[in-house]
């Protein structure tokens, strides 16, 4: 007989084509892990396109005008976005692409799936605003604005996170209807969050400088690249009052092409109307949590998972209160945190589980308000527990909670028609928190 060597060939992927897009080897699935067949349905590449492989073959297979403005995942976000090339400016074999941080896959929906990787069959998982929410479905009108803006700020090279103190100035209670995202430098602005502090933060960011502290950890506002104005759901506000007027917005920059002499003025505008009079019901930004001294992350652990659980009791919500509607979600991390969800559990019925918000791809780079695809009810006698997921594989010592970028923070801030906790409800002590702002 006729000896032969069978070999099977299998093409994992075409390395090639991932210098045609931008970010092409920076591109992870929904949990992180790389994904070098861009687009193909396995991550090593070969066999049936994804939604953005076949797009990108129907480009010729080069990145076009056409491509980075599709929305080939259906994930409310364009493709350019996803590769870090927002303004769809990038060509192959110039300058690196606008963003090389918060990269997500171009071809994969990831707000389709839950947090334990199957597909959304219910629940509340946050995803891309459809055109019956948020600003598309309700602007409320407005007779005045106060702008948080920098006051050009010299943006330097590489990452860095700036922040800015600011003070509401009037001397009546605001009543805020819409955050408007005042991006001056979209070639290095990345995101933003307004925090409401306890002081004034003035004498160490007066003017807008890098720091690791801050004191100011309660989320208001986020914004980030793709991202439009955030509007309040019609009758509801959100107070700004003269008694609370400290504010620190900080900003993140992201410049891997070391541009230069990029002076920069962006910030946030808050549009609203005197809040007396006018009617309106104001929102709270709740937060749940875990209390930062208890947040303790040994190194060397690519998915360590922690929970925290928000009792009725400490809810402290009356039995004959109707409930309460959350209409939107921030997630707040710091670099190491991957995965995040909220879950509403049934007091009576431990079987009755809700997934009220989800993020398997949780980055630091892009945190922003997101609005419910539903409002989720929040009733008296039910319980909610905050799950997150860290990867502190690169570290070497124990992450501990804290303010800093360094440290490591756990929280859900959900922006909610306001109520007044019972003063009698136990409060959070190690396990977790929940506050309520103003």
């Amino acid at each position: 007989c006729t000896p032969m060597l069978l070999v099977f060939l299998q093409l994992l992927s075409h390395p090639q084509y991932a210098t045609n897009i931008p970010n092409g080897d920076k591109v992870t699935d929904c949990s992180g892990n790389s994904w070098a067949g861009v687009g193909h349905l396995r991550a090593s590449g070969g066999g049936p396109r994804n939604p953005f492989g076949q797009a990108f073959d129907d480009a010729g297979n080069q990145w076009t005008q056409a491509l980075c403005q599709a929305d080939s995942d259906g994930d409310g976000m364009s493709n350019g976005v996803e590769l870090g090339d927002p303004e769809c400016t990038w060509v192959k074999g110039s300058s690196p692409p606008q963003f090389s941080v918060g990269i997500t896959h171009p071809g994969l929906d990831c707000s389709q799936l839950g947090c334990d990787g199957a597909p959304i069959s219910g629940g509340n998982s946050a995803s891309a605003p459809a055109p019956s929410v948020g600003c598309a479905r309700y602007s409320a009108p407005t007779s005045s604005f106060v702008d948080f803006t920098f006051s050009g700020h010299a943006v330097g090279a590489g990452t860095t996170y700036v922040k800015g103190a600011f003070t509401y100035g009037e001397s009546y209670r605001a009543a805020v209807l819409r955050f408007e995202f005042i991006n001056q430098n979209p070639s290095v602005v990345h995101h933003m969050i307004l925090y409401r502090c306890p002081s004034d933060a003035s004498a160490q960011y007066g003017t807008p400088t890098t720091g690791n502290t801050m004191g100011c950890s309660d989320v208001l506002m986020a914004w980030a690249v793709g991202g439009g104005p955030f509007c309040a759901p019609e009758g509801l506000t959100f107070e700004v009052t003269p008694s609370a007027p400290y504010f620190l917005l900080e900003i993140h920059y992201d410049n891997p092409n070391s541009l230069t002499g990029v002076v920069d003025s962006s910030g946030m505008r808050m549009h609203f109307v005197p809040f007396d009079g006018s009617g309106l019901s104001a929102a709270n930004v709740v937060i749940t949590g875990a209390h930062l001294p208890s947040i303790s992350v040994p190194p060397g652990q690519a998915a360590y998972r922690a929970t925290a659980t928000i009792t009725s009791a400490m809810i402290g919500m009356p039995s004959s209160f109707g409930g309460v509607e959350v209409f939107a979600v921030i997630e707040h991390l710091h670099g190491i945190g991957r995965k995040i969800w909220l879950t509403a559990e049934d007091d009576a019925d431990a079987s009755s589980v809700t997934e009220v918000a989800c993020n398997t791809a949780y980055d630091f780079d892009l945190q922003e308000a997101k609005y419910l695809p539903t409002p989720f009810l929040l009733k008296p006698g039910t319980s909610l527990k905050l799950d997150c997921v860290y990867d502190s594989s690169s570290r070497s010592t124990t992450t501990h909670g804290g303010d800093a970028t360094e440290d490591e923070m756990w929280s859900h801030c959900h922006p909610n028609p306001s109520f007044t906790l019972a003063p009698s409800a136990p409060r959070p002590a190690q396990a977790c928190r929940l506050i309520r702002i103003p």
